[in-house]
């Protein structure tokens, strides 16, 4: 798969994370996970194979231990509950449940399930003063119903087959009741996360993102070079997809201001080809699977310019570079609206953005940086090229009510490299 070759850099992920209120796997306390040995199993819908019912298990009760198969529980609402006795929400779980099979005894059992060995299955049970049995040292009964985190409920309906996989939350007197009563509520399936694969994936139900950010590099398959910045899951999310890690510093400076210009980028990073490619147009291919860059980045209820500080505050941490804005007070031409009347006139189809404009003039080889300095929003339909002397210039820019005029300005520089290095243009 492509995303091997996806070498991650960052995660960062900052939520609000209760540690053991919802669920606990046995390797996030050093051993192996309660269904280790879990499969496919059976899914909601399936019918419980004969065999199922059939099977004897060890089983704890009272003191003792002896061999039981689950003929007894067929035909009824049935509950199979999967836990461990070092899972603290299991054990606070289990008098819960107990009093739920009591309550409806009529059409309802709880089948206890435990993967650990009698003795200390048998002693937490007897500390939690519960007296419903348990079937001890199980595995088989796991891999008909996999799961990493305990605990975790299989429901099987009276006809024998599954109506679901929940966590404790789903476990109440009401379903219960409405099962039993021929109704059929909506359960929300229970998710166990494999820890090898990223937090908040692809399609999770998770409703709001507070802070997410991951930069890898090496190409990403299955896309191109994108990017993308919109509204996300109660926030902004800005994607960038097979970039250079000049183009994503780009990037973040054009967003936190607008008048960016690559004639006022200057670099001072010490590997130039893997920062930005520079070789001919036919190696960029072999160039990008090594050096491309991909960032995922969101936000809750940040501003753009919020999201791209953030962004360029990632990017150094993760490069080790210090990619940073820097004002200076120079001489410049200013780009300003002589007749704002005639401006708005010409410019009623609002072409770009004046940025646009200003990156053409920088391009032409003029004496000194063109700074906007007109205050719109929006640009003109003009594209000066270096055939343009300064007179066609002047009279373009006036058909469309602006002038050039000289003056000192505060100007931002983009600078990408190690404090106290000198840096250099980077064209």
């Amino acid at each position: 798969m492509g995303f091997k070759k996806f070498a991650a850099l960052v995660v960062v992920a900052v939520l609000c994370l209760f540690f053991g209120a919802f669920g606990q796997g046995k390797d996030d306390v050093g051993g192996t996970g309660f269904g280790a040995e879990s499969g496919v199993g059976l899914m909601v819908g399936d019918s419980v194979p004969e065999g199922f019912w059939e099977q004897e298990h060890s089983v704890y009760k009272g003191g003792r231990v002896f061999r039981e198969n689950l003929s007894a529980y067929k035909g009824r609402l049935l509950l199979v509950d999967f836990w461990a006795s070092w899972c603290g929400p299991c054990m606070a779980m289990l008098p819960k449940v107990a009093g739920l099979s009591e309550r409806f005894s009529d059409g309802f059992s709880v089948l206890l399930v435990n993967a650990e060995d009698a003795g200390v299955a048998g002693a937490a049970l007897q500390r939690a003063g519960i007296g419903m049995g348990s079937v001890v040292g199980d595995r088989s009964i796991a891999r008909v119903f996999p799961h990493r985190l305990v605990p975790h409920y299989a429901w099987i309906g009276r006809d024998g087959r599954v109506i679901g996989t929940s966590g404790a939350d789903e476990v109440t007197a009401e379903r219960i009741a409405s099962y039993l009563s021929g109704g059929s509520p909506a359960m929300k399936v229970k998710v166990d996360r494999d820890r090898s694969d990223w937090l908040f994936a692809a399609g999770e139900e998770i409703e709001r993102v507070v802070y997410r950010s991951v930069l890898g590099k090496g190409r990403l398959s299955g896309t191109g070079s994108s990017f993308e910045l919109g509204a996300w899951k109660g926030g902004r999310r800005v994607l960038l997809t097979n970039t250079s890690l000049q183009g994503i510093y780009e990037i973040c400076f054009r967003g936190l201001d607008p008048s960016y210009d690559v004639s006022r980028l200057e670099l001072s990073v010490p590997d130039r080809n893997g920062f930005g490619y520079r070789g001919d147009p036919a190696g960029r291919t072999a160039w990008t699977d090594s050096n491309a860059y991909s960032l995922d980045l969101s936000m809750g209820e940040a501003s753009d310019r919020e999201l791209y500080g953030h962004m360029l505050g990632q990017l150094n941490r993760a490069t080790g570079l210090n990619g940073r804005l820097e004002a200076r007070m120079e001489r410049c031409l200013l780009l300003r609206v002589k007749d704002r009347e005639l401006l708005e006139k010409r410019s009623a189809a609002r072409f770009g953005i004046m940025g646009r404009l200003v990156s053409q003039l920088n391009g032409l080889g003029l004496p000194k940086l063109v700074v906007d300095q007109t205050g719109a929003g929006y640009g003109i339909d003009l594209s000066p090229d270096g055939n343009w002397d300064r007179k066609k210039l002047d009279a373009a820019l006036a058909d469309f009510g602006l002038e050039l005029v000289s003056g000192k300005a505060l100007v931002n520089y983009f600078l990408v490299g190690d404090a106290g290095k000198e840096l250099r243009n980077a064209k």
